[in-house]
């Protein structure tokens, strides 16, 4: 994968999250969706973020820095101040990566 691959890669992910999550919470304003719903699409969330860094390896504790990196962006910008998302997002989006990184490193230096 080139460099602009993975730029537009990443711009289209950061564009079609803004999209998401925005018609979410316009369904859930205008009551077609309930509000537990976002619990469910966080745990899906969760889901798809452990077997995305569990067949990763290196690269995975890679991709979780650069997450956590654009989480880190994204709260220096301000998200917190639109409502999009709310603080237990950001800390399940923090918190998780720091875990799994934390994890693959001890993992890594206990079997070296």
């Amino acid at each position: 994968m080139s460099f602009g691959q993975g730029w537009n890669d990443s711009v289209e992910h950061v564009v079609g999250g803004i999209i998401y999550t925005v018609i979410i919470n316009a369904l859930i304003g205008i009551n077609l969706l309930p509000p537990n719903f976002t619990i469910l699409l966080i745990v899906l969330n969760v889901i798809f973020i452990v077997a995305v860094i569990l067949k990763l390896g290196l690269s995975g504790i890679i991709y979780l820095v650069g997450w956590l990196a654009g989480i880190g962006l994204l709260v220096y910008g301000g998200i917190l101040n639109t409502g999009l998302v709310g603080i237990g997002e950001i800390a399940a989006d923090v918190g998780i990566p720091l875990i799994f990184i934390g994890y693959k490193l001890y993992s890594f230096f206990n079997d070296h």
